[in-house]
Order: C-alpha cells, then structure tokens, then sequence
C-alpha cells in the first residue's frame, strides 16, 4: 500500500525501494514484478537501484535484472567511474574486488552479468584495472558455463595466466584440457608449448591438432617434441605419415626415428601417401619459385626501362641550387662541367656536389671512430649531399647579406 502512494504522488523511486525492500517473488506475481521493472526502466531508476537494491532485483527476475544492469552501465558516467558502478554491483551480488566469493547465493547472477559486460563493453570492460573480475570469471565459467570459456579465454587480456591454468587443471569431474592447451600456448616459452603438446597427444591422441598448435606456436624444437612425442604410439606414427607430407613436418626425421620394432597398420600405404604428398610440395614449391622469378625478371627490366628515361628538370631548376650559376655553360666557357639530376628533378654541378659533401663532413667529426668515408648506402650518402646544399645555401645567403652590407 505504501508503494502504491509513492507512485501515485510520484515518488517512483521510493515506490521501487518500497517494492524491493518488503516483497518476494512469490508474494508479487508476474504482473507486479513487470510493473517494477517498468517503473526502474520508465523513470530510469537504474543508477540508483544499483547503488543497494542490486540483490532484490535479482530474486524478482534474475535474466531480466542482469539486463537492466548492463543497460545502465552505459551512463555509468553519470554517477562515478566505469570500474566503480562494476564494483559495486559485484559485491551486492556475492563478489568481491579482488576477485574472491563473498557469498554462494547471487553467484550465477554475477556470472550472467560479467558474461554480457564482457561482451557488450568490452573496450570498456577488458582493463587492468577490473582484472581480478576476470579471474572470478574464468571460476564462474568452469561453474556455470564451461562451453563459452574458450572464447573468454581468447578475448580477455588482464586474467592471470597462472590462475587460469590451474582453475581449468582443478575442473571436477575432470580437468578442461583444451583450455588448458590454449592457455599453455598463450604462457609461451618451451616447457609450457612442451606440456600443450603433450595433453595434445596423450589425452586426445589428435595428431592434426598437435600439428595445428606446432604451426602456430612455431619452432624448429617444437616440430622435433612432435615427432618424438609421436613415437610412443604406433597410431599416433601412422596419422604423423598421414598428415606429415601436408606441412612443415621432416618426413626424413619421421622415418629416421621409427623404432624398426614398431609396427604401424597400412605402413605402405601411409609411406606411400607421406612421399606424395612431399612430391605435390615440392612441385608445388618449384613451381612458385618459376613464377617469383619470372615477376623478378620482368620488374627489373620494368625498372631498368624506368631509370633509362630522361629525368625532367623544371624551369627553376635551370641553375645549381648550391653555387647558383648556370647549369649549362656560360658564356665564355668552352666545356660546362657535369651536372647531377635526381628523380625529383632538381640538378646541380657535380663538383658542387662533391665539395658541399666535403665540407659537411669537415664540420660533422664521426663518431665512436667511426670512418668519415663515403657511406656504401645510397640513400645515406644522398641524404648527407643534401645536409651539405642546406649549409651550402646558408653560407651563401650570408654571403650575399654581407655584400649587401
């Protein structure tokens, strides 16, 4: 009755309060608990629900609350930090910053809650700050939703690696292996990437798979594990014969490192199918390596046809930007001395050229005892050609300021 004359003098929030504060699911029904989530969504009461009511929301309607939830926190920057609205809402519902279980009760609302966050605020969500969230989460997943704890595990980045591994090696009834492989595989390093390979093998006896996680993970000593690791089985051998002609897997070192007391099932017909397919490879290979020196020749005779042009030289350019004279000869002068044009069409005397670079060098000692000499990169020596036009006009610009003088 006290709701009642909150909402009909307007005091919706209060009504709300009222609500959430003295009613069960069981006492409310299904009309009255869709008028309270009408009247938080109506008067956007979100924000201040969420403050201390988050637990009573969740018994009237626990899908339809962790909704509202999220939907809020999209003007989370009304009220307060984006990891503080999260915060608080974790902890009315059993959790805790650092990641710990408060309470058993709301916990499967918690999870439904971080699982949306983490999907539909991800840019905001995925930061160091909320990082022992994701910790709980990956409990929350293995407790409630195990399916969806690979994709968490690929999209999420401030999880601790560690805590990841060993809440999925202490999964009942038994360990989460295939997490336990990616997680592996994303520690990195060779005893982890050995570990991965090994569950591969032993637990799923998949050798396409094994291969798979070699090709991405990469390293010589990681193909040699496989083959060694392969050898225990006389099946896991034949499948290795099989899909070894298909990648970067020895065929040489498969065979080499068959014990001779080991019998395969369909050995030749699995040799056979292994030297195929390293026939098809190196066809395959030989044939890219024609086609990459067919572009090769024809780029450099493109190239070679480019550079044989003449190089435009605009009318500016009609003097040597360090001396300033003519480019062609003056008048007077019998033989006009040789002149330099780069692809970008400016041209300069190459004695000009020469003594510019000359004299940068001069004023820049090396360094480390390093040699002065002409640098053999093209593109260095060029670059320091024109460091030495830039001096070279500057002296020149005093030089003409002084005349004026």
């Amino acid at each position: 009755a006290l709701a009642e004359l909150y909402a009909a003098d307007g005091q919706y929030e209060e009504a709300a309060r009222e609500l959430l504060d003295h009613a069960k699911r069981e006492e409310l029904g299904p009309d009255r608990i869709e008028h309270v989530f009408s009247v938080v969504q109506r008067h956007g009461l979100g924000q201040r629900i969420a403050h201390d009511k988050v637990a009573q929301l969740v018994e009237l309607d626990a899908e339809r609350a962790v909704t509202l939830l999220v939907d809020m926190m999209i003007d989370m920057n009304h009220s307060g930090p984006y990891a503080d609205q999260v915060f608080r809402i974790v902890e009315q519902l059993g959790g805790r910053r650092n990641g710990s279980v408060a309470s058993e009760k709301h916990l499967e609302a918690l999870h439904r809650f971080l699982d949306q966050l983490s999907k539909r605020h991800s840019d905001e969500y995925n930061c160091e700050e909320l990082g022992k969230l994701q910790d709980l989460q990956v409990t929350l997943y293995i407790r409630f939703d195990r399916p969806r704890l690979r994709g968490f595990l690929e999209t999420a980045t401030y999880y601790s690696l560690e805590a990841a591994l060993k809440a999925c090696e202490n999964a009942k009834p038994e360990p989460l292996y295939k997490e336990m492989v990616f997680v592996l595989g994303r520690m990195g390093g060779s005893a982890n990437t050995q570990r991965a390979l090994s569950i591969i093998l032993d637990k799923f006896q998949s050798v396409p798979d094994a291969i798979e996680f070699v090709e991405r993970e990469g390293g010589a000593d990681l193909w040699d594990d496989l083959v060694r690791l392969c050898m225990k089985k006389a099946s896991l051998v034949g499948d290795l014969l099989v899909y070894a002609g298909r990648h970067d897997v020895d065929p040489l070192k498969v065979v080499q490192h068959m014990p001779p007391e080991l019998k395969v099932a369909g050995l030749n017909d699995k040799l056979l199918t292994l030297f195929r397919d390293v026939r098809l490879q190196l066809s395959l290979r030989q044939g890219g390596n024609e086609i990459l020196k067919a572009d090769v020749s024809s780029l450099m005779h493109k190239l070679y046809r480019r550079r044989r042009r003449a190089a435009h030289v605009a009318a500016h350019s009609s003097r040597c930007d360090i001396c300033m004279r003519q480019l062609a000869a003056e008048d007077g002068a019998k033989v006009a001395p040789p002149v330099v044009v780069f692809g970008s069409g400016e041209a300069y005397h190459h004695p000009c050229l020469e003594a510019a670079a000359r004299g940068a060098r001069r004023h820049k000692p090396a360094q480390n005892g390093a040699s002065s000499e002409r640098p053999k990169s093209a593109k260095l020596y060029h670059a320091g050609l024109f460091a030495a036009q830039a001096e070279a006009r500057r002296i020149l610009h005093q030089q003409q300021q002084q005349q004026q003088q």
